[in-house]
């Protein structure tokens, strides 16, 4: 269960942090936002490429990175590996690699195979869109 977890990454060669704090956040934890974790629902462990290409588009902006970053990161993000894993444990896969960021105020539904994923609203605080 979730105090087990906790207990695991509490150790220093995990997250290192009071497995009390770690409880709260897991589902059957004693945190008021357990309910709120997510692992693999609404793909968020899916390595889009319209992510890389957003975070690597920043830190070009401010200088952190050369002005190909965004290429450069868009090609280390593997979603042929990660699909191949989910189809293995019967995860859906979105159809594309990419996604517009921050078009999306309410759920919707990402076109999946074999189904259709259910997503959260992405909306940037600023209501800019980014299409990688």
């Amino acid at each position: 269960g979730a105090a087990a977890l906790a207990a695991l990454l509490a150790e220093p060669d995990w997250v290192g942090v009071p497995a009390g704090l770690l409880a709260a956040s897991l589902p059957g934890g004693s945190g008021q936002d357990a309910d709120r974790t997510v692992f693999a629902a609404h793909a968020a462990a899916f390595p889009w490429r319209s992510h890389a290409r957003w975070f690597a588009a920043q830190m070009a902006r401010w200088r952190s990175l050369p002005d190909d970053a965004a290429e450069r990161a868009a090609r280390a993000y593997r979603p042929d590996l990660y699909a191949e894993a989910a189809r293995a444990i019967g995860l859906p896969v979105p159809d594309r690699a990419e996604k517009m960021e921050g078009g999306h105020d309410a759920p919707w539904l990402l076109p999946a195979q074999p189904r259709p994923l259910p997503m959260l609203p992405d909306g940037f605080c600023d209501g800019t869109r980014f299409e990688g």
